[in-house]
């Protein structure tokens, strides 16, 4: 597991936190300092190839700050060439689990990456509960 940027100084926003199946962990951006502006990608290394054709995501349930408004995923055998996003959208602004599925892909990594925060509130962070 690794991302773009994680909380760990402010607050446990680490984003390992996204694998517990907990809904009070979440994963938050870097923002004790300077905060680290969008985009927000988190990968997830599977240990093994296997056949990816959706991703859940749950926002952050106790506050609607950093919900994922636009988001890309991508998918990656080595995790290092990503070529062509496998899915792209834009979630609502709500806390209800999101799930977006794509064309069946054989690979060990998946990458979510937040371009906007839903709701037009700005540059803010991207916690998810759980991807």
């Amino acid at each position: 597991m690794t991302a773009s940027d994680q909380e760990t100084t402010g607050e446990n926003g680490a984003a390992v936190n996204v694998l517990y199946g907990n809904a009070s962990t979440y994963w938050h951006s870097e923002w004790s300092g300077t905060a680290v502006p969008l985009p927000h990608s988190i990968t997830i290394d599977m240990h093994k190839t296997d056949t990816v054709a959706a991703l859940k995501y749950l926002p952050r349930t106790s506050s609607s700050n950093g919900r994922i408004g636009r988001f890309e995923i991508h998918a990656s055998p080595d995790g290092t060439n990503w070529g062509a996003a496998v899915a792209t959208g834009t979630w609502a602004d709500n806390a209800l689990e999101k799930t977006t599925g794509f064309t069946p892909v054989a690979t060990r990594f998946i990458r979510l990456t937040a371009i906007t925060e839903a709701g037009n509130r700005g540059p803010g962070p991207a916690p998810p509960n759980s991807i």
